[in-house]
């Protein structure tokens, strides 16, 4: 009767801290994660002309190096539900924010491209984790009616880690080597992996006790049974028009502007305004004020509408029009390049209305599967798009090099832009073939 009660008052007392501050920080570990993967994300945009000149490249070959973030990142997104589930939160996220370090020092240890290109490999990988780990531990601890307002939490986060990878990354540019920084940044993953592993617990206690160890590692039937359930899920969703319709809408929308953030947007600032390193990061954050704000309100409103297209088409043709302003104005007044900036950041921030339509068009039983692939699609685009825009602003190129570093005019960057219009047709045009969902849930489980 003892042993009963001093357990029944150790369940009462953790399940009293789940309704505490231990879920929110666990929440707020995950989510800091992700700020710092997308700090990863954007940080070669500042220091490009460094790494062109210490690599000894131009700017096909420094798109081909930022894109190996991207190509691991994207890789990752279809299993990660597999792995998240089988092997917890807690491990995951661990092991992605160690991946994190281990790239920063791969990546500035390295002499050469090949090298610094595993190192990218890695950080992308570990990138890739904490945004879906975050919302695992929101499901799991989290009251599930504050849910969209985690998922906004999360959101939100990354572009903060955007805006820190601007002019505050340029500002400490200017003092400590490219190579010091990314020390710092692995020591830091380091110091993430530990707080994750000490304080994030799969479930809530009473949740764990409900239940038989899930882990699957001891039990070769079950996982092979899981295997081939995620194959079967993965041709039905596969085989639904809308998926890939909204997936291509998402990759022509995010490929251009994650492209420009992440590697082309300082140094075409620097070169086309003669602005200094800090003014062009600073002046490129704008983009991400304008997402941040704009997110939030564009699901407000297709939910105020019960309808998902609208939000979708005006942020293409937004997209579009910004676009072509950067790409065919040589220069204008700063307040205009402000606007067009910021319009720019509002237009992207509807990208967020297409997991809705996404989760409409896909049955709940599939919804992480199709996610995965959705993901998938959109990080492979900016990982073309590197490359490409940087072969085109090497095919205008005049091959003028100043101390080791290629000189671009801001024409160079203007005909690689065109590129980017170019897409965002690409994405009305498909928002024109999508079915509205009028935010009801279109296809069942069955």
């Amino acid at each position: 009767m003892t042993d009963m009660r001093s357990r029944s008052a150790r369940e009462t007392s953790e399940v009293a801290s789940v309704a505490g501050y231990l879920p929110w920080v666990m929440f707020g570990l995950a989510t800091s994660l992700y700020t710092y993967a997308f700090f990863q994300r954007v940080a070669p945009n500042v220091i490009v002309d460094n790494l062109m000149r210490d690599f000894g490249v131009t700017a096909l070959l420094l798109g081909n190096l930022s894109a190996f973030y991207f190509y691991s990142y994207a890789g990752l997104q279809i299993p990660l539900g597999i792995l998240l589930d089988r092997y917890g939160a807690r491990v995951v996220l661990t092991v992605a924010a160690l991946l994190c370090g281990l790239g920063s020092i791969v990546f500035a240890f390295s002499e050469s491209l090949g090298t610094a290109s595993i190192g990218q490999l890695l950080i992308g990988a570990g990138a890739g984790v904490p945004f879906v780990g975050a919302l695992v531990i929101a499901r799991a601890w989290l009251p599930p009616e504050r849910f969209a307002f985690v998922t906004g939490l999360v959101m939100f986060s990354g572009m903060a880690g955007a805006f820190l990878g601007q002019a505050p990354l340029a500002a400490i540019s200017e003092t400590l080597d490219w190579r010091v920084i990314y020390y710092v940044l692995a020591a830091a993953a380091v110091i993430w992996a530990s707080m994750l592993w000490i304080t994030v617990r799969d479930r809530p206690p009473q949740t764990a006790s409900a239940q038989p160890n899930s882990r699957m590692a001891d039990k070769p039937d079950q996982v092979k049974a899981q295997g081939a359930s995620f194959w079967a899920d993965m041709c039905v969703v596969a085989a639904s028009r809308h998926t890939w319709l909204i997936s291509l809408y998402g990759a022509m929308v995010a490929g251009p502007i994650l492209s420009f953030l992440s590697l082309w947007s300082v140094a075409y600032l620097m070169q086309g305004y003669d602005m200094s390193r800090s003014s062009a990061a600073a002046t490129t954050s704008i983009v991400m004020i304008g997402w941040a704000i704009g997110a939030p309100i564009s699901g407000w409103v297709a939910d105020k509408m019960r309808r998902r297209k609208p939000p979708m088409v005006v942020g293409a043709v937004l997209s579009l029009a910004m676009w072509l302003i950067l790409a065919l104005t040589p220069t204008m007044p700063l307040w205009t390049l402000y606007t067009v900036l910021f319009v720019l950041g509002v237009a992207a921030s509807t990208m967020g209305v297409m997991f809705a339509l996404l989760r409409e068009h896909t049955a709940p039983r599939l919804g992480s599967t199709a996610t995965g692939l959705f993901n998938t699609i959109c990080m492979i685009s900016p990982a073309l798009f590197q490359p490409l825009v940087g072969w085109l602003i090497d095919l205008s190129w005049d091959g003028v090099i100043v101390r080791g570093v290629p000189l671009y005019s801001s024409l160079d960057f203007q005909n690689a832009f065109l590129a980017y219009p170019i897409c965002t047709s690409i994405a009305i045009l498909i928002s024109f073939c999508l079915r509205e969902s009028h935010a009801r849930q279109l296809v069942g489980n069955s």
